[in-house]
């Protein structure tokens, strides 16, 4: 644990009175934590007494900070996100959680940490003011990495839904025909590249069913995931016709 705070003994008691630790665990951290050369925070995480969550928790009250989750972090909206770049939440341990209004909340591991936050100041939007709080570290860098790359895989549908607008639109000429002899051009298809990443992301979360479900504008592609259909992408009607 990196954080700058204060660690010990009052940690532990916070989570006896929660009741996610006992005494006699407290007890066992408190001896061996010197031995480990570790805060008594990180020698309960250590002995499997707490969770690291837990303990980012406690310490956020103890300092007076407001704390995120880790299922809060998993639910930051993109454009939030992305108001950091994924390279500076990397380095420093952080991302952009929530915006309310005009104010946008940094989950940190540190938020102690004077120079990532005069950092943060001259990275984020000129339009809103930058507040920071505390996360476990191990649920921002999953938050990361599951939050970027859906980011990513956004921008690279946005990528094929254009170029099939542009196919569609050429679609009466022959620069927007494909033959389908050829198979490095089938491959290429702006068509295929977006059912093969349809399919993709489908595997990568677990999903039981595609649902692609034709509207009046544009095709709703929705995906099972734990019984429940979520919308993921919404690619022009173009992209079906014929």
């Amino acid at each position: 644990m990196e954080a700058g705070f204060r660690i010990g003994q009052q940690i532990g008691e916070m989570l006896i009175e929660a009741g996610l630790v006992s005494q006699e665990q407290l007890k066992e951290a408190l001896e061996k934590a010197p031995e480990e050369h570790l805060q008594v925070g990180e020698m309960l995480v250590s002995l499997g007494f707490a969770t690291e969550e837990n303990v980012y928790s406690a310490l956020a009250r103890q300092n007076d900070y407001r704390f995120f989750n880790n299922e809060q972090l998993l639910e930051s909206k993109e454009d939030v996100v992305r108001m950091i770049p994924e390279e500076f939440a990397l380095e420093n341990t952080l991302i952009a959680a929530i915006r309310e209004e005009n104010v946008v909340w940094i989950a940190m591991e540190d938020p102690d940490d004077i120079i990532a936050i005069d950092n943060l100041q001259k990275i984020a939007p000129d339009d809103v003011t930058v507040e920071v709080g505390m996360a476990a570290p191990q649920g921002i860098r999953h938050a990361i990495d599951q939050l970027y790359v859906r980011i990513r895989k956004q921008r690279e549908t946005k990528e094929v839904i254009g170029d099939l607008h542009f196919f569609a639109e050429s679609d009466e000429g022959e620069e927007g025909l494909v033959d389908m002899t050829d198979t490095k051009a089938q491959e290429d298809a702006p068509i295929i590249k977006l059912v093969n990443m349809i399919i993709g992301e489908a595997m990568k979360e677990r999903a039981t069913d595609i649902h692609i479900e034709p509207k009046e504008h544009n095709v709703l592609v929705r995906y099972r995931i734990d019984g429940v259909l979520n919308a993921v992408m919404e690619p022009p009607k173009t992209a079906h016709n014929g």
